[in-house]
């Protein structure tokens, strides 16, 4: 299945947006569920396996781990979701 991600800042929602099977072109998804709404601000962090990047080049590795800072409208705090990749043969 191909996945992504994108955050929405005009109706404030972290959405994924999915399609079987994959035909690698993210305008052509088949799918779309909200994951978090009521979101102020969103941002993506990529680790190369020495820093965070904002960014991720597609023609690169994949990155070892994903990050996700949130906030929602309603709070102060901004709040952190890290996660693995698992790269395996």
């Amino acid at each position: 299945m191909e996945s992504s991600y994108a955050w929405n800042s005009s109706n404030q929602a972290l959405e994924h947006y999915y399609q079987q099977p994959p035909d690698y072109d993210r305008n052509t998804s088949q799918g779309k569920e909200i994951l978090l709404e009521g979101l102020s601000d969103c941002k993506f962090s990529y680790w190369d396996g020495q820093t965070w990047k904002t960014d991720w080049d597609k023609t690169e590795e994949l990155p070892q781990m994903l990050k996700i800072n949130f906030k929602f409208a309603d709070e102060t705090k901004e709040q952190e979701f890290v996660v693995n990749i698992p790269v395996g043969p």
